[in-house]
């Protein structure tokens, strides 16, 4: 949920929101940001005098609310001479370089280096440069200014606006101000995917919002990222784990019951095709069985099957007793169980065998055909390879 911030300047501005441009205010009028919580940067250059700037860190300390900020050119004692365009041209020349030994701010354009006083430094990303001295880790810009102090044992660079930092052996983010966007409270921050980053805290997995917002507490066992609004948790079950599936909320539209889905990194990241994912849970023999379940939660086709195929066409190959056959995604069936191997989908068609015998692993014997998406067999059960059946 976002919040508005109102500003009014008494004078024409252009305004940039943590160094991205947002617009032209008019001067003695209202502009309107909606902005999430958290901590920016927002830098204020006249119209008339492109030289004057004013720059505020902002924060929006709560959501859905109205907050109203006013910016005096008139009034500032803080104007310094600006010039955005050599500002630019400093961002785009500048690297750290090795120089006799001694590291440096190196300008390509104009040849001028700037020594500083680092153990380490790393490349400029997004204009800042990570930097160790005696007391840590911060970060400098391409002038050497050390804009956020030596203090963190750890850092990584910034992406996106913000970067991960660690202190007192917790990991957080902050933002190019050096403010906390993210503190540092966890045992680990995972790369955002989607908007989205696990964290990790007494040995639980949870989420994060960019913005810091805990949209899911530490309390799952094992977690993947987030792929197409998605993402698989997992708890511990005795010696084995219980999956299930979360959305962007934080919701948890499948409970944690099943043995896995199919295509994850631990057991399963769901991949709803045709709006069916493929899930497994064992039965009281301990054989695991399969089945599907709808992006609500809802287990639309029971796990009855020995083996599936997903539902890359209006239908999939399933095994039960033994044999193939294959059902709709309502889980009717449309071919019958007669097939002893059957290959997913490919072009419209799916490779069948009928008459091979399993040897392990293997399958031995029997004759290839083709089945297409209505359950036609429309290549006859005649030949030796699966290969001719393209």
């Amino acid at each position: 949920m976002k919040s508005t911030l109102k500003i009014i300047p008494d004078v024409d501005c252009e305004i940039f929101l943590d160094t991205e441009y947002v617009g032209l205010a008019g001067g003695n009028k209202v502009f309107r940001i909606e902005l999430r919580k958290g901590t920016y940067v927002i830098e204020f250059v006249s119209s008339t005098n492109r030289k004057c700037r004013i720059t505020e860190n902002y924060v929006m300390a709560s959501t859905d609310i109205e907050d109203l900020l006013r910016i005096s050119f008139r009034e500032s004692v803080e104007e310094k001479t600006f010039n955005r365009e050599e500002e630019n041209r400093i961002l785009n020349a500048r690297e750290i370089r090795l120089n006799s030994d001694s590291l440096c701010i190196y300008d390509k354009e104009t040849d001028e280096i700037i020594y500083i006083d680092y153990t380490k430094a790393y490349h400029f990303q997004e204009g800042l440069a990570s930097v160790l001295s005696e007391t840590g880790w911060g970060f400098i810009n391409p002038r050497g200014e050390e804009v956020i102090a030596c203090k963190y044992t750890e850092v990584q660079s910034f992406i996106d606006g913000f970067a991960k930092v660690k202190e007192n052996g917790k990991f957080g983010c902050i933002n190019k101000a050096g403010s906390y966007i993210i503190p540092c409270k966890y045992d680990r921050i995972d790369n955002f995917v989607e908007g989205i980053a696990k964290v990790v805290l007494n040995g639980k997995f949870g989420y994060l919002t960019i913005y810091g917002d805990e949209i899911v507490r530490c309390k799952y066992d094992l977690a993947s990222d987030f792929k197409v609004g998605f993402a698989n948790v997992q708890i511990k079950d005795g010696l084995n784990y219980r999956v299930g599936l979360i959305d962007k909320s934080g919701n948890e539209i499948v409970p944690c019951k099943y043995d896995g889905f199919i295509g994850s990194p631990y057991t399963g990241v769901a991949i709803f095709k045709n709006g069916l994912a493929t899930v497994s849970i064992k039965d009281s023999f301990g054989e695991k069985k399969y089945g599907f379940v709808n992006s609500k939660g809802v287990e639309i086709i029971p796990c009855n099957y020995q083996s599936i195929w997903e539902f890359d066409e209006i239908i999939t190959g399933v095994k039960k007793n033994g044999k193939w056959g294959f059902i709709d995604v309502r889980g009717n069936v449309v071919v019958d169980f007669k097939y002893s191997d059957v290959n997913p989908f490919k072009n419209g068609i799916a490779a069948v065998n009928y008459g091979g015998q399993h040897s392990g692993m293997f399958l031995v014997g029997g004759k290839w055909g083709g089945v297409n998406n209505y359950g036609k067999e429309v290549i006859p059960c005649k030949y030796d390879k699966s290969d001719y059946i393209k």
